[in-house]
């Protein structure tokens, strides 16, 4: 009983330190009567075990069976008729139904259940309710043609060179920063790669620090020859 009540507490407290949050209108006991029936299931098998044995070693073929299993020798009892093994304890029994009924409705619960009210081939209307009212519609009308100009042809390797070497053109600019992350976005109807000159170290940002940085570059993803390094904006610097 005291190994019973051990176990007990064990599964108590690692419920306890598992779930974040004990509540009783949320919690899914599934896990914690699996858990508890599997205990009590293994405590009342124990039991029978000992049982068994206990009329192995009567018999001369169950000695030879428990000398097979356990590949040791088996001690001959005393020619005692012990009926001390041939009574199993009623906690032992109702431990044992317990734990049947506990798995039982943790499987329902976990495996059948779900499967009774979420398979799609039993709530297959349910799944057809989900997508709504379906409206017709011409494609046409929907997408709008695109102009052949403003296929995007310049992919993220091509615009970081053509980046860099627009950065190269201003003297001593590519000492002090260096190109950020693009950005493919849509500037007055056109797509370009759009980057940031972030400072190129500790001590440049140190020593600029207080101007901040020193522009954005934009690289067009239509056209190639479309690069612009935008330091001011009216004068002002960026």
């Amino acid at each position: 009983m005291k190994k019973l009540l051990l176990l007990l507490f064990l599964a108590f407290l690692y419920l306890y330190l598992a779930m974040p949050v004990l509540a009783l209108g949320f919690t899914d006991w599934s896990t914690p009567l699996l858990f508890i029936g599997a205990i009590l299931v293994a405590i009342s098998a124990r039991a029978i075990v000992a049982k068994v044995r206990t009329l192995l070693l009567g018999w001369q073929l169950g000695r030879i069976i428990l000398r097979l299993l356990l590949k040791k020798p088996v001690e001959v009892p005393p020619n005692i008729i012990d009926i001390s093994g041939y009574h199993t304890p009623a906690w032992t029994k109702l431990a044992g139904l317990t734990g049947v009924i506990f798995l039982a409705v943790a499987i329902a619960n976990s495996i059948i259940l779900p499967i009774l009210t979420s398979h799609p081939l039993l709530r297959s209307q349910a799944y057809r309710d989900l997508l709504g009212e379906v409206r017709e519609s011409s494609f046409t009308s929907d997408v709008e043609p695109i102009s052949t100009s403003q296929i995007r042809i310049i992919d993220d390797e091509t615009a970081v060179r053509l980046a860099d070497k627009k950065i190269g053109e201003v003297p001593a600019l590519g000492s002090e920063v260096q190109l950020g992350e693009l950005c493919l976005q849509k500037v007055r109807d056109k797509l370009y790669y759009v980057a940031p000159l972030e400072h190129r170290g500790f001590f440049q940002w140190l020593t600029n620090q207080a101007r901040g940085s020193k522009g954005y570059v934009m690289v067009s993803a239509t056209n190639p020859q479309d690069v612009h390094l935008v330091q001011s904006i009216n004068g002002r610097e960026v």
